[in-house]
């Protein structure tokens, strides 16, 4: 709908958004841009060259006067020096879409994390639902987008045609387990029918009987969140698509929460990204002793501990022919606040993390004869990210933002680099108003990336 007030000009979307979050209270001088709809990268590269140029002189006003082949170049430097930074670019396509062309369009553009729309890791219901392309096509745009330091997020569609409850937990069990995949996030969008669909057709005519109760989607959502490996984020579940265009399926709108409230009930733990970043944490945590307040009879609600010390954790995985290395800053946490009730541990509280890649060697990567900047031993740091509240750039504090866990996790990952990779050089796939940062840890641009030798 925003875009369609904006008559799908990008540079009136940007601007118009960030109003919106400055009246809601937000910092933004630090923002995520994230394309999403349609297949982007099927459209004519002069619009969209037009379009990133767009959203870039919607954060900075600067409107590039050079010529149009130079228009992406143009904004991308004025961008990078801008008050406002843009760390993150996020580009929705599918994996026919996610060939090396497409790539180096994306690395050209800022891009820094693709979603990529999967749905289903059986060929029988891709093909069923006229995806338009196979599993093979899905597993050779992991291989490429990772090699290129793209961070990879699944967008997944349970309860489809041709599968069961047990097929769709052996699927994001495929999923999360096979080296052919291992996203390091995931949307999951669960099947719904709205009309003028051919899945409505086959509904009315009553050829798709697979309308899951709310009750067994959640039950298989709380699945997926055990499932789920430390190192994968759940960013969404169920479109926002208002209830009554929806004919049949879920009839809830707060699937997360419905199926977090399920997995505290079964005693379970999961050590999915989200529900352990600090920010999420804390505020559950504060709030839990606000209720306390209220109703301990003038006791003392106790406060949480504060002496913990955060600590460096590494856990290694093969992915897509390549090695990586997911390091975290985290540090276990009591969210019991009533003194008299039994102590409740929750997972560990995840300050930080970084993703590390040693990319495949002697020629092995789908991704290497195209980019110079990743030949020979080369290893590739695909995301850094610090959780909590958001700061500004000239703020300080004792917010997680400035404690410097971005630099130690870098560190860590160059130490790594240099001695167990054998590198001699890393990358990293930085936002475009991240450069500024990664140079003071003496990176230099090295065509789309930042680089050092080791």
């Amino acid at each position: 709908m925003r875009a369609i007030r904006a008559r799908y000009d990008p540079t009136e979307q940007v601007r118009v958004r960030m109003e919106q979050l400055r009246q809601l209270g937000h910092t933004t001088n630090k923002i995520e841009v994230v394309l999403m709809g349609g297949t982007f990268l099927s459209t004519p590269r002069s619009y969209r060259d037009s379009f990133i140029s767009g959203i870039y002189t919607g954060l900075t006003g600067h409107i590039p006067a050079g010529p149009k082949r130079n228009i992406v170049p143009e904004s991308i430097s004025y961008a990078a020096r801008s008050s406002i930074k843009c760390v993150a670019l996020t580009i929705e396509t599918r994996p026919d879409y996610c060939e090396p062309r497409h790539l180096a369009d994306m690395l050209r553009y800022g891009t820094t994390r693709l979603e990529i729309g999967v749905q289903s890791v059986y060929d029988d219901v891709c093909g069923d639902i006229n995806r338009g392309h196979t599993v093979r096509s899905v597993i050779r745009c992991f291989g490429q987008s990772k090699d290129a330091g793209f961070k990879m997020i699944a967008h997944m569609m349970p309860n489809l045609p041709f599968t069961s409850t047990f097929r769709d937990i052996f699927g994001f069990q495929e999923l999360f387990q096979s080296t052919n995949y291992r996203p390091d996030g995931l949307k999951i969008y669960p099947t719904l029918i709205i009309r003028g669909t051919e899945l409505y057709e086959r509904w009315r005519l009553n050829k798709y009987l697979r309308n899951l109760p709310t009750h067994k989607l959640i039950y298989l959502l709380t699945i997926i969140y055990v499932l789920a490996p430390p190192w994968v984020r759940i960013y969404r579940i169920m479109r926002d698509i208002p209830l009554p265009l929806i004919s049949a399926g879920v009839d809830s709108s707060n699937l997360r929460e419905l199926a977090l409230a399920s997995l505290a009930r079964s005693e379970t733990q999961s050590l999915e990204i989200r529900q352990r970043e600090s920010g999420i944490v804390e505020a559950a945590s504060n709030e839990m002793t606000k209720k306390s307040l209220y109703t301990q009879d003038g006791g003392n609600a106790r406060e949480s501990s504060t002496d913990i010390t955060p600590e460096i954790c590494r856990r290694d995985y093969w992915a897509n022919g390549g090695w990586e290395t997911f390091l975290s800053i985290e540090a276990p946490i009591d969210l019991d606040t009533t003194p008299t009730s039994k102590a409740r541990t929750s997972p560990p509280v995840l300050y930080a993390l970084c993703r590390l890649r040693r990319l495949p060697r002697g020629g092995g990567g789908r991704f290497l004869g195209i980019r110079p900047e990743l030949q020979g031993k080369t290893s590739l740091i695909r995301e850094v990210h610090v959780y909590g509240n958001a700061v500004g750039l000239s703020e300080r504090g004792v917010s997680v933002q400035h404690r410097g866990y971005g630099r130690i996790l870098v560190r860590e990952a160059e130490r790594i680099a240099r001695n167990e990779h054998k590198s001699v050089k890393l990358a990293i796939i930085a936002g475009v108003g991240t450069r500024e940062y990664y140079s003071k840890l003496g990176y230099a641009l090295d065509g789309p990336y930042m680089s050092r030798t080791l």
